[in-house]
Formats: C-alpha cells, sequence, structure tokens
C-alpha cells in the first residue's frame, strides 16, 4: 500500500471514527513474504460496543481485506488510546511533518517505559512489529483512530 493511499485511509477514518466516536491502534507493516512485498494490519477498536461492533462488521466485509482474524473482544472501563493521533514511518522527511500527531513508531516500541494501562497492549503490538520486520524492505505505520 502507497503512503497516499494510507494517508487517504488516515483521513477517511479519522472521519468516520470521528462521528462513531470510535477510538484505537491500528499498525500496518509491509514487508517481503516469499517472491513478493506483502502488507498486514493489526487493530484495535475501541468504544461504544454496538458502534465498534458495527465498524468491524463493515471492515470484515469490505473485500479489500482478507485473513482477517478477530483475536478479542471485551469491555473496559476506560479507553487505552484515547488521544493517540498518528505515528507514520516515511523516507519522505516532509511527509512526516506534515501529519498531525506524528510519531516515530522506533520510538514508541523502543521505550521501556510506558503508561501502565495499555503496557500489555502496546507489548503485543510491539511483538508483532517484530515479527513482521524485514531486513530493509519493511514499511512501518502506526495509526490511531480519534
Amino acid at each position: 500500500m502507497t503512503e497516499e493511499k494510507l494517508t487517504l485511509l488516515l483521513k477517511q477514518s479519522r472521519q468516520k471514527n470521528s462521528k462513531q466516536a470510535i477510538t484505537g491502534l491500528l499498525l500496518y507493516m509491509e514487508g517481503r513474504f516469499l517472491d513478493r512485498m506483502e502488507g498486514r494490519f493489526i487493530q484495535l477498536l475501541e468504544g461504544q460496543e454496538t458502534a465498534v461492533r458495527d465498524m468491524y462488521a463493515q471492515i470484515s466485509t469490505d473485500d479489500r481485506h482478507r485473513n482477517i482474524l478477530l483475536l478479542n473482544t471485551g469491555n473496559c472501563t476506560e479507553r487505552n488510546f484515547p488521544d493517540w493521533t498518528m505515528g507514520f514511518r516515511s523516507p519522505d522527511l516532509h511527509l512526516n511533518e506534515t501529519l498531525a500527531g506524528f510519531l516515530q513508531l522506533d520510538d514508541i516500541f523502543g521505550v521501556e517505559r510506558v503508561h501502565p494501562r495499555p503496557a500489555g497492549l502496546l507489548n503485543y503490538f510491539r511483538s508483532f512489529y517484530e515479527i513482521n520486520q524485514v531486513d530493509g524492505l519493511t514499511r512501518r505505520h502506526l495509526s490511531t483512530r480519534p
């Protein structure tokens, strides 16, 4: 997925999610798998149960997605990522500067001290990040859903 398409996806998602009061975390990684480049997403959605279920239904029926695996569902009294905006690793430094709330992924996952509540969730995403790194060909994008 190109950076332009990811940026467009971010803008569209922010608008849609804002209307539904959905927040969370989205991590995209692209790397070589066998003989081709392949992108993978992992996502956490937070919000009212019906809004999250509706969003998941939209995602799971979108023909751009395949091999969707629901890892967990549950309730929480407080959101884990209510204010995160966007982290995006790009060789285009100008693009990084123009994205609101830019966060460097290596900085996020390299920091040992994180807020105690989402530490387990961040570690799970960090594992996905580390497993999917493939030499210098991997691009990493982290977005949150404000």
